[in-house]
Formats: C-alpha cells, structure tokens, sequence
C-alpha cells in the first residue's frame, strides 16, 4: 500500500460542489506518480525504453467528495502479469469510509516499436512491495 493526501479544492468540483469525476483521475495518477518517484522510477516518464500506457481505467463513486474535504488516497498492486499491471485505489473520506474506487491497467511496451515487453525487474520490485 502506498498513500497520499490531498485536499480537494474548488477548482476539483462541480457547480453542484462535489468533486467532477475526471478529478479522481488526477488524484489517481498523482499517487501513482508519487509511488514510482518515491521508488527511483520517475524516469519512466521521460527517459526509459520502455513505456508504460495505461490501457484501462474505471472508477466507483460510493460517496461524495466536496470543496474542503482532505482525502487519503492509497494505491495497492492487484495483478502483475508478463506485460501489464493493475493496480487498484481508494479514496477515503475524512473518517475513513471509502468515497470512490479506482482501477488501472498499464502494459510495458518499447519506446521504439510499441510492442509489448515485460515489465521490467525494478519496476515489477517496487509494485510488489505494494501487492495486496
């Protein structure tokens, strides 16, 4: 498990005052950015060759998120395949219930050609200290 705060501001809600759906996107992928930063692997953004694109991505809203709410956010490894991975989020509300439920697919695929590759050995390390 990996986890990482963040205050949902004004500018992540709708007229109606509760967080647009596209907002757990971002809160999704900034943990998922601060996990492979935390573990040597920012690179992967820029300077690898290998690539990892998300090929899937899901939500669940089970409660709403509103203007001035301060969430947890944590992500956990729920598959590793050859090529690919899922990883699955939640966002917890201030006393700790689940607000919403997020699911990820990424595959591994060479920079040059796009094709499929395996994950690579550092990366599959980091995403096993985080496995379910």
């Amino acid at each position: 498990m990996f986890l990482v705060e963040k205050y949902i501001s004004f500018g992540d809600c709708d007229p109606a005052g509760v967080i647009f759906f596209s907002r757990v996107f971002d809160i999704a992928h900034t943990v998922y950015e601060k996990f492979l930063f935390d573990n040597n692997l920012g690179d992967y953004f820029a300077n690898r060759e290998v690539l990892i694109p998300l090929v899937h991505a899901e939500a669940d809203y089970k409660k709403p998120l509103r203007t001035g709410d301060i969430v947890n956010a944590v992500v956990r490894l729920a598959e590793l395949k050859e090529c690919s991975f899922k990883l699955s989020y939640s966002i917890f509300d201030k006393s700790g219930k689940v607000a919403v439920t997020i699911k990820t697919v990424h595959t591994t695929v060479t920079k040059a050609e796009f094709k499929k590759c395996p994950v690579p050995e550092d990366l599959k390390t980091a995403l096993l200290k985080i496995r379910d």
